[in-house]
Formats: structure tokens, sequence, C-alpha cells
């Protein structure tokens, strides 16, 4: 088994250039908890050293430091806690199939964002946010790893980055606005699958991309592209995840402002008598001009769903028209074709169908549950389910809908494993 000063390496993640980055432990003490080491392509510069010196007290498990670097005959190589991983953008990939559903991702940002705090609090910049770069550990905590291109605040040598995740403004690549940008375009990237591109005349937004994003989620991704005021602390930033989490409310205007002694003017001019006149005249007018007209129509009953936040509105995706079934306002299932095998049923109607089963299944205290055995005939079984009776409704994808949104199970099936658990949190 190979060695490197005082360890043993044990398991290699990755082959560089420079060496090895992987798991290892102490010849000493085979029993120890393992750590990560890393092998640098140099010797890494005496300010870089002495930032990582700065952080060595603190306290915070969502920052990995080094816990010391060695320079050896070998070479240079550095001594880091072990984490169980994997990193975000694996997790994406493999455990998420691509999307992570928003509340996890906004947990993760969460995580992310406390480690720029401690990062920022000491005058340093980590520079090179990205999903890879946050691992997660025991807890499925999602942790900052890979401090290679932490630099000083303002200071001009930040050369190490990643081009896609780097902000545009030359002018703020050298404060924690680049670190804030990164953060929201890694959110916005494990939520819709891809990068966002750099921001143009217009913002882009997450939910366009994606119908299951909220619109809420916009802001995070508008604010650091510079629309809007931009968020200038990861405090800042960390205060409008916990709002968008729910675990902070929004701060209302004051509208009701303290009791004041104001000066009232007083009048001592006449009231006319003229407005009385022709009122009196009027009024006689006005009631047998009433009495020829028709009477209003009755307006529409009360609908059900308002008392859930459920709805069926109009919307778009990818520039096509889409009828979305909403909660609170939140899309969670779109339909963009007619169900032909439902008698031609339109994408409307069947976006308020899907509103009223679940508006019945909230206001009854039923439970929903999902079949999916029918998935390769593109159709998705839905139960109501309660102590006395059951229902069963069948909600099927049409062809364009599949390749409209680029999947080949039903809409539900989706709205179920990314949203219902999370839609009335947010």
């Amino acid at each position: 088994m190979e060695s490197r000063g005082p360890y043993l390496l044990k398991e290699s993640l990755t082959e560089l250039a420079a060496g090895w980055v992987g798991q290892a432990t102490l010849k000493d003490d085979p029993d120890a908890p393992p750590v990560l080491l890393k092998c640098l392509p140099e010797e890494p510069p005496e300010r870089w050293k002495l930032s990582i010196d700065l952080l060595q007290g603190t306290r915070c498990r969502y920052v990995r430091i080094p816990r010391k670097v060695i320079t050896d005959e070998q070479g240079s190589y550095l001594v880091a806690r072990w984490l169980e991983g994997p990193n975000l953008e694996t997790a994406r990939r493999e455990k998420f199939d691509g999307r992570v559903p928003v509340r996890q991702a906004l947990l993760w940002l969460k995580h992310c964002l406390l480690a720029l705090e401690v990062l920022h609090i000491h005058g340093l910049i980590h520079g090179d946010i990205k999903p890879s770069n946050l691992v997660l550990n025991s807890k499925q905590e999602a942790v900052l790893t890979d401090l290679g291109a932490l630099f000083p605040a303002s200071h001009d040598q930040h050369k190490i980055a990643t081009p896609e995740y780097l902000i545009p403004d030359e002018s703020k690549q050298a404060s924690v606005e680049r670190d804030l940008y990164a953060a929201a375009l890694t959110f916005g990237a494990l939520v819709s699958g891809s990068i966002p591109p750099p921001p143009g005349e217009k913002p882009y937004l997450l939910s366009q991309a994606d119908p299951l994003i909220p619109e809420a989620a916009n802001t995070l991704l508008t604010r650091a592209q510079g629309f809007g005021e931009p968020f200038t602390s990861a405090t800042e930033m960390l205060t409008e995840v916990e709002t968008l989490l729910g675990l902070r409310e929004r701060k209302a205007e004051d509208t009701s402002p303290p009791t004041r002694v104001v000066e009232v003017k007083s009048s001592k001019k006449p009231l006319p008598l003229w407005p009385l006149v022709i009122a009196l005249f009027c009024f006689p007018i006005g009631v047998g001009a009433g009495s020829l007209l028709k009477p209003a129509p009755v307006g529409p009953p009360y609908n059900l769903t308002e008392r859930t936040g459920l709805s069926a509105r109009k919307g778009s995706y990818r520039e096509r028209e889409v009828w979305q079934t909403t909660i609170l306002g939140r899309p969670v299932a779109g339909f963009a074709a007619n169900d032909e095998t439902e008698g031609d049923e339109p994408p409307e109607a069947r976006a308020s169908w899907l509103a009223f089963v679940l508006t019945e299944a909230h206001l009854e205290g039923r439970e929903l549950e999902f079949d999916y055995r029918n998935e390769l005939d593109d159709n998705c079984d839905v139960w109501l389910t309660g102590e006395d009776k059951e229902d069963k409704f069948l909600f099927r994808v049409t062809p364009r809908e599949r390749k409209l949104f680029e999947t080949p199970a039903p809409v539900l099936a989706r709205l179920w494993s990314r949203l219902i658990q999370d839609t009335l949190t947010l």
C-alpha cells in the first residue's frame, strides 16, 4: 500500500497530473478516522497558507478547511476532513435524475451560504463555487470544499476560476458578489439540470425553464445577476433563502405610524345649499330610471379551490402555451394537449380536473396515493383513500406533452416525486 509521510493511502478518488487524491489513514493508528489527502501541483503561495491559518480556529461544519499543508521531498500535499459524499453534481445526476427538488436545493444553498458567511467575515473569497465543490457529509448536509482558489477580497491575483460560474462583471470578480453569483448559479443548475446562461438584457427566469419551479425562486438568480436590488452579503442572501423555506417571515411594511398632534384649520365658511337642491331634484329621476334597468346577473358561485390555494391557470413553457395546475400560485403539473382518449378533453379542463381532485383530498382530509404501474402506457392512477371510500382517477400524458416536457413518465409522476412533499411549505 502506497504511503505519504505519516499516512497510508487507502482509496484513490482522482488521479491528477501532480499526484494522488483520496482516502488515507495514519500509519501508527489504522483504526483512526480516515482523512482526505490531496497532492498539490506546486507549493502553495504564502498568502494562501496565511489564509488557511486564519481559518484554523473556525468552527463551522459547512466548510472543509485543510487541517495542515505538508511539504516533503515529493512535493506538497494537504490533509483535510474526510466526507462520505457524493458531491452535489453527482447527487443531482444519480439520485435525483438530473433535477433536484427545489426545497432540497434551497437547503443545500443555505449550507453553502453559511460557509460563505465564515469566509467573508475573514475577508476571504472562495472563488470557485459550483456543485462539484459541495460535498455531502454523513447528515446529508452540503459542505463547501476545495479552497484552492481562496484569495483575500479586493486582491488582484484571482486567476483560478470555473468560467461558467464566474460573474461577468470584472469589477466584481474580487468581491463577495463573485461567490454569491456562483452560489445562485449553482442553485439554478441543481433545480433546472443545466447552468443558467449569463445575464442578458432580460433576466433569466428559472420558472420558465421548468414549469415545476415556483416563481418565488426566480429572485435568487435575478438579483444575483444584477436585476433588481443585488445581494451585498451572504447573510442577506441567506435571509431570502430562509424566507423561501418558511424559516423566516417576510418583514412587513409599517402601515400604522405613531399618532401625532396635527394642526387642523377651522373653516367658518357657510355650507352652500345648491348641492342639496340638485340632489333633491335628481333623486326621483334616478329612481324612475333605475326601475327600467335589468337586475345584474348573479355572480359565479364560490370556488372551493380558493380555500386550498389550488387553481388552474394559463402559462407558458419553452414559448409554448400550457395550462398549469397550481398550489398557492406554484405550478405542480402542466398540460399542453388534448387527451384524445377522454373525448378530446382540452388541457384547461385537465388542469382544472386535477385541481379539484387535490381540493377534495385536502378538504375531506383524505390521502393521495399514486400508482405508477402503468407508466409504460403513459398514464398514472391516482387514488383518494379514506376510512369509508376510495376513488380512482386516471391521468395521461399525451405524446405532445411527452416531447415538450422531455420525460416518458406522466406529468403527475414528477408532481409526486418532486413537489407534493414541498409545495405547502413554500
